[in-house]
């Protein structure tokens, strides 16, 4: 769309590129667009109106079906922008390496945020899917900045306040933490990508808090981006460093003249809340750097040197106050540390200022949420004593402001931040008591979605199951689940076979149960990425209503590892799909798995069971119940799942 100069302004200001879809004539099939027509020259090429774009966007989630238009889209936009020549960038759903001959630059998109896959995982998916594209080909990689949209309905059809009692504070979260966002980043470019597209459903021009908050984390990530622009957009990876911690990983890249070290702390959920993840005198060994090396800690408003020692196998460099993520220059060329130094310090003040604005926003979110979930009369939870930390932090700040000392700040600003994730992480994984897996209580993915979620154990609480209404879930008979409208997908993958069957070796209970199973033709040939989703089982449509709260619920067992996926076996409902699936790698033994889900639009509602791999899963007793109102007749209600966690 046509934007306004100040937006512009805002785009530059951010360091954002502008990519723009084809113009009309290049493709009469694309729905028509808001661009002009454009002038072609004698020679027919693109109109000087176009010169501010940088990219040509062929499209999104694409499949095979719109490869034969894409590559005739992709051969007139080059014949047409032979001038400028410019990238030519798509995002595709299946079919990387077709697609990756007709496009420069491949989009790949993963919004792990709020879901069952883990940062270590994600980061494994983004180094994999170069491997199904055209070798040398280069990889964009999306940036979540908002919480998935699924969740957020989810939390809308709960209605809050009314016979449960309890008002919520406005509308869901609207944005991600800094955190989070930079753990992205960095597991991005320590994976491979050469770019980075922040995506989001909302505008950045709103004037709400959340969409400020969310602009001033983009506005310092950019900044910080300008920092290590030379390995993250050229670099090769050459290994990873040995770390003290077992949860840190750190990532070596490499340009002609330096290497750069990217340490991140991936705890097990922060893809949910990350935790404190701090430590004093964290030490790397970082393999092959010759002795003459240097090494400086970089950060906005100048460079600071690190202790560093010589030791078998390479490079030991100790972090002396290390927390969530970190970048580590190691080079010996003055000129290279010169440049980096001019560049840090011109950055410092703006990106001093929007460190702490961040601290002192994220204190007052973690305040409103803490105060939704105090109850009256309750001790103060001792974890609370952080926030009197970084509230002494901030206000070092400030004196640092001040005495523009810009390092100085953002240090101080790290370390509120670094208080109030404790508090953050604390406080989840006491909700978290009795539950098996947060997406279960879409409530439960996050910590500023705790006040719904407290709210969501009370309507449990106070309900009951109905009985149930899927039919066939139990397998017992062939002829039983195909007529109840269990469907059967599968995939054609090269390479591979695949099968779906009712046997007794998979029965939990009864006589039978389902069976879903993906092999490699070639065991000693097996792919070591599997693109597609092989094969999947769909559970019959159920008619649903508007603020009826399901329970899902079923057992399955997974004999063994799922190898050439990050995602395993995955369970996957209509109401949410993707964004809060629940992710089963191997079981010991069977494995129960329950969700609710709020019921946020009449109409009708599935089941998945999706087999991402290579490896077997066993299904069977799979319920789904409509959560009725439980009749008290003045007896006490039963505790909600695990207790009251605040």
């Amino acid at each position: 769309r046509a934007a306004s100069p100040e937006i512009l302004q805002q785009a530059a200001e951010l360091g954002l590129w502008l990519v723009s879809p084809p113009p009309r004539w290049v493709e009469s099939s694309l729905p028509a667009s808001s661009l002009s027509e454009p002038s072609l020259s004698a020679a027919g090429e693109i109109g000087p109106q176009y010169d501010p774009v940088l990219a040509w966007d062929l499209g999104w989630a694409l499949s095979r079906e719109e490869l034969q238009p894409v590559t005739t889209l992709a051969e007139r936009l080059r014949s047409a922008d032979q001038r400028h020549a410019r990238p030519l960038v798509c995002m595709p759903h299946s079919e990387l390496r077709a697609y990756s001959r007709q496009a420069d630059l491949l989009l790949i998109d993963r919004r792990p945020l709020g879901t069952s896959l883990e940062m270590a995982d994600y980061g494994n998916w983004i180094r994999r899917q170069p491997l199904l594209a055209r070798p040398g080909t280069r990889v964009w990689t999306t940036v979540q900045t908002q919480p998935a949209h699924a969740l957020r309905e989810q939390l809308r059809a709960l209605q809050p306040g009314g016979e449960l009692g309890g008002e919520l504070g406005g509308e869901p979260p609207s944005c991600v933490s800094i955190e989070q966002m930079r753990l992205l980043v960095h597991t991005a470019v320590a994976s491979g990508s050469r770019g980075l597209l922040f995506v989001g459903e909302s505008p950045l021009d709103a004037t709400d808090q959340q969409t400020r908050r969310r602009a001033t984390a983009l506005e310092l990530l950019n900044l910080e981006l300008q920092s290590i622009e030379p390995w993250a957009a050229a670099g090769s990876f050459v290994g990873t460093a040995e770390c003290t911690r077992p949860e840190v990983f750190g990532a070596v890249l490499r340009t002609d003249q330096s290497r750069l070290l990217l340490p991140m702390w991936f705890t097990p959920g922060a893809q949910y809340v990350p935790g404190q993840s701090a430590s004093h005198g964290l030490s790397l060994v970082v393999p092959g750097i010759p002795e003459s090396n240097g090494a400086h800690v970089l950060t906005p408003g100048g460079l600071r040197p690190l202790l560093h020692k010589r030791v078998t196998g390479g490079m030991r460099v100790t972090l002396e106050e290390f927390g969530l993520t970190g970048q580590v220059l190691i080079a010996q060329d003055p000129l290279v540390i010169s440049a980096l130094t001019q560049r840090a310090v011109q950055i410092g003040p703006r990106a001093a200022e929007l460190a702490r604005q961040l601290a002192v926003q994220k204190l007052e979110s973690v305040q409103n949420v803490v105060n939704q979930l105090a109850r009256p009369g309750a001790a103060a939870h001792p974890v609370d004593g952080q926030i009197l930390n970084a509230r002494k932090s901030l206000q070092w700040c400030d004196g640092y402001l001040a005495a523009k000392d810009y390092q100085a700040v953002c240090l101080h600003a790290r370390r509120a931040m670094r208080a109030l994730r404790l508090v953050e992480r604390t406080y989840w994984q006491a909700a978290l008591k009795g539950i098996d897996s947060p997406v279960a209580y879409p409530g439960a993915v996050g910590f500023a979605t705790l006040p719904w979620h407290r709210q969501w154990l009370a309507r449990i609480a106070a309900s009951q199951p109905q009985p149930n209404r899927l039919a066939g879930g139990d397998f017992e008979h062939i002829q039983t689940t195909l007529g109840a409208g269990w469907r059967h997908f599968q995939h054609g993958v090269a390479g591979l076979q695949t099968s779906a069957d009712l046997t007794a070796d998979a029965a939990h209970s009864g006589q039978a149960g389902l069976r879903l199973v993906v092999r490699a033709e070639d065991p000693e040939n097996a792919p070591a990425v599997v693109e597609t989703t092989p094969v999947w089982l769909v559970s019959p449509p159920l008619r649903v209503e508007p603020g009826q709260l399901l329970r899902i619920s079923g057992w399955v067992h997974v004999p063994t590892a799922i190898s050439g996926s990050v995602d395993g076996l995955m369970i996957l409902d209509s109401l949410t799909g993707a964004a809060l699936a629940q992710r089963i790698g191997q079981t010991d033994g069977w494995q129960q798995f329950t969700l609710y889900r709020m019921v946020p639009h009449s109409g009708e509602m599935t089941v998945s069971f999706a087999l991402t791999g290579l490896g077997e899963v066993r299904i069977d007793d799979v319920t789904i119940q409509v959560m009725g109102r439980r009749a008290t007749d003045g007896m006490t209600q039963r505790a909600a799942p695990g207790g009251s966690p605040y």
